[in-house]
């Protein structure tokens, strides 16, 4: 039988559990990410900090289990005018744990994305969604889409973009409306010489939804 769960802002009272989820989830099943092989407890130090921002922002989803109160998925988006890696001061140092992963987002962006997408309350940009392991199958990840869709339309951007690393979340998304901009295979794709995903299936793929 399913957990009951609901969705809400993304607040400061739910930060630490967030971070944690974030945390479980990307370390341990996103394809990127694992590759790196980074420490669980130094990746939830600067994920907590991160989520903070997003919680600031007002503009990501989470999905708690009704009973538990445990965070059990979560959509973080930025506004995609705003450059993450100058969001606080670790944020940086932060990104330089995963350099591979940063410059492959960046070319995919430079390859499909317009310049006037970058004004301010324009486009919405997803970075992550991650639903824990003993909770999928329950459409979690499609309500979270839905439930960030109606509240950034709320707020007047115009589009959401998204950034996905495996070809599940790009199905998830693709049946929520969203179009494929562009896609880079992981085996393709060399920064500084060195193919560091060589070897890892499939690739990057960047959707948009219009509003």
């Amino acid at each position: 039988m399913n957990a009951p769960v609901t969705y809400s802002l993304l607040c400061v009272d739910t930060i630490a559990q967030v971070a944690r989820a974030y945390t479980d989830v990307f370390v341990q099943d996103e394809p990127m990410t694992r590759r790196y092989m980074i420490d669980p407890d130094t990746f939830f130090l600067y994920a907590r900090q991160y989520v903070q921002h997003c919680a600031d922002a007002s503009l990501s989803i989470i999905a708690e289990d009704t009973i538990s109160s445990e965070c059990v998925g979560f959509i973080l988006c930025c506004d995609m005018a705003k450059d993450i890696s100058t969001l606080w001061r670790e944020m940086a140092k932060f990104l330089s744990f995963f350099p591979d992963a940063v410059a492959i987002i960046d070319a995919l962006k430079q390859k499909c994305l317009h310049r006037d997408m970058s004004h301010p309350g324009t486009t919405l940009h997803i970075f992550q969604i991650g639903v824990r392991d003993n909770y999928r199958k329950q459409a979690i990840a499609t309500n979270l889409i839905h439930h960030i869709c109606g509240h950034a339309k709320k707020r007047g951007f115009r589009q959401i973009v998204a950034d996905c690393t495996g070809p599940v979340s790009c199905h998830t998304f693709k049946r929520c409306g969203f179009q494929v901009l562009g896609n880079i295979p992981y085996n393709s794709f060399s920064f500084k010489g060195r193919k560091f995903f060589a070897g890892l299936e499939g690739g990057i793929s960047l959707v948009m939804r219009e509003l």
